[in-house]
This record gives structure tokens, C-alpha cells and sequence, in this order.
């Protein structure tokens, strides 16, 4: 029997106070370069959820989160290009520090978007998690060629 394998990728939706998402534009990533999504980072042996996600946001962005300030929105399995993912998402509209260090070995830009009107090149999967988030559906399976809720 051929064991299961899952990375889980821990994904940020932070909006500020006109409910606008941050989002950044990934480089030098195989496959969502000059691609705009959220702050992410896969889930270390040692850590929990959130203290990826507060790790994450520490190093690429340079703002502090309180953990009580974050919340489980919706998870989803990925399945594209070889990849066979569980992506948590986790809101928070609160934050302290300004984004000074924006990691430049990861991302190249930052913008504060309406959540109705994306980038042309923002990563599909994202697209989907903004739909389900919005609708209230906590769970979905994205795969490029196929979507179900």
C-alpha cells in the first residue's frame, strides 16, 4: 500500500483597516514566479501553525502578530504540478511594526488589494481560497484541472 504525503504550507490573509489583503509578488520560486499570493511557509518538524505563520511574517515581512490575533479560515489540499499540498489559511487584521523587511530573496513587491479585484497574476489557488473564504467554505480541494468545493 503506498503511503499518503502531505506538506503543509501555512498561509497568511491579513487584511488592514479598509479590508484590503495583503498581497506579495513571489520570485525566484519555481512555480509561481512574478505571481502575486500571500505570505506562506511550510510547516517545520518542531513548529505548530502558527508559529510558522509567526515565524514566516517575522522574517519576510518584519511585523510582529500576536497569536491570539490569528484565526483558521479555511483549509485546502493543492494538487498541481507534482505537488500534493495541505494549505492552511489563517486571518488576522492586526499586526504591529511596519514592513520594513520585505525579504527580497523571496518576494520583489507588496500591495494592498480589494479582495473582489485581484492581479491578472495572482496564483489560482488563491483565487479559489478568496471564493471559499468569502463564502464560508472551510474546506476545498483545488487541483487546476478540475475544482471542487
Amino acid at each position: 500500500m503506498e503511503q499518503s504525503f502531505f506538506r503543509v504550507l501555512v498561509s497568511l490573509l491579513l487584511f488592514n483597516e479598509q479590508n484590503r489583503l495583503l498581497l506579495v509578488r513571489n520570485q525566484n520560486t519555481e512555480t509561481s514566479h512574478n505571481n502575486y499570493g500571500v505570505v506562506s511557509a511550510y510547516l517545520l518538524e518542531d513548529e505548530t501553525v502558527f508559529s510558522t505563520l509567526l515565524r514566516s511574517v517575522e522574517e519576510n515581512l518584519g511585523i510582529t502578530i500576536k497569536e491570539r490575533d490569528l484565526s483558521v479560515v479555511l483549509s485546502m489540499q493543492l494538487k498541481k504540478e507534482g505537488q500534493n499540498d495541505f494549505v492552511v489559511f489563517v486571518q488576522s487584521n492586526r499586526w504591529k511594526g511596519e514592513f520594513s523587511t520585505i525579504n527580497e530573496k523571496v518576494y520583489d513587491d507588496y500591495m494592498w488589494v480589494n479582495p473582489d479585484l485581484l492581479p491578472l497574476n495572482t496564483e489560482d489557488h488563491l483565487r479559489r481560497a478568496i471564493h471559499c473564504y468569502k463564502k464560508g467554505i472551510y474546506f476545498t480541494v483545488y487541483q487546476p484541472s478540475q475544482e471542487t468545493s
